[in-house]
């Protein structure tokens, strides 16, 4: 869906346009990339991404999809981060 992640320059493109990403946001993309197609759970991606420092945070996975979205969906018109309601997100192109 014309979404590229360098994972050696740790960059991003949608549609032929730059995304910048913080570190944690990149890692959080990565991460949904990694398991396309695939519905995760708050629990699974909180577990999986624990290692970062606010992962306390009750509602950090909303948090992070929130900037997800504000980044890689916000301008553009195809939707890649879909909320599956009462179990979780996926990233797909359908």
């Amino acid at each position: 869906a014309n979404l590229e992640l360098d994972l050696l320059n740790k960059t991003t493109i949608h549609a032929n346009q730059n995304i910048t990403l913080t570190q944690i946001v990149f890692t959080w993309l990565e991460y949904l990339i990694k398991n396309k197609d695939r519905v995760l759970s708050e629990t699974t991606i909180n577990e999986a991404l624990s290692s970062f420092e606010d992962s306390n945070i009750s509602n950090i996975v909303n948090v992070y999809i929130y900037r997800l979205r504000n980044k890689i969906d916000k301008n553009f018109d195809k939707k890649l981060i879909k909320t599956i309601r009462g179990i979780g997100f996926k990233i797909s192109e359908n």
